[in-house]
């Protein structure tokens, strides 16, 4: 089942999906969609919902956003048909000393669907996006890095937005995918016996 981005021909395409919550704080894309009122060819589509939904949606209207797209809760399987059909995927993770010590599920699915990332997050999530190049992270607060960022990434052509999201698909595949994971295990059970072979 897909699910198609209802978009005009010759937008990109920057999204945030997932919750609408407190710890994700996705308002802050609303305040960096202010700062795209000039360019009808970027759209930012969130997907999802949550206790601030209410909210970002009457921040929209009172600021006259025609840019912004609200899609609402969708499927798994419908989420990831349209994070598949995105330019840019928009991460954000509110600062603290335990945020900054999580890597949110949206990362590695944005990685493994090989989408460029923007985030407005610190610690971990900024350390695995630096590292993998496979986009880039700013304080949560700084909107006007997290505008240039995004106005940098969208106005590349996508083939070279490929390559960076490709960068996060390869980085993704050697670290963190579940056979990654089950190779890991499977050695350490192995050493394990030769260990215990050698006892």
């Amino acid at each position: 089942q897909t699910c198609a981005l209802p978009i005009s021909d010759g937008e990109v395409v920057a999204m945030y999906a997932g919750n609408f919550g407190h710890a994700q704080d996705p308002r802050v894309w609303l305040h960096v969609a202010r700062e795209f009122t000039h360019r009808p060819d970027v759209r930012f589509v969130f997907v999802g919902s949550g206790a601030l939904d209410s909210e970002m949606r009457a921040f929209v209207e009172r600021f006259e956003l025609k840019n912004v797209t609200f899609l609402g809760q969708r499927t798994p399987i419908e989420s990831a048909s349209l994070l598949s059909s995105s330019d840019v995927q928009l991460i954000s993770l509110r600062a603290s000393r335990f945020f900054n010590l999580m890597l949110p599920s949206k990362v590695q699915a944005a990685m493994s669907s090989a989408k460029p990332i923007v985030a407005a997050a610190e610690g971990e999530t900024a350390r695995v996006i630096q590292m993998s190049r496979c986009g880039v992270a700013h304080a949560p607060d700084d909107i006007e890095a997290l505008a240039s960022s995004v106005e940098t990434l969208v106005g590349m052509s996508s083939s070279e937005r490929q390559a960076i999201g490709q960068a996060g698909r390869t980085f993704y595949e050697q670290h963190m995918s579940s056979q990654v994971g089950l190779d890991a295990l499977t050695a350490l059970a192995n050493h394990v016996q030769i260990g215990r072979a050698h006892v």
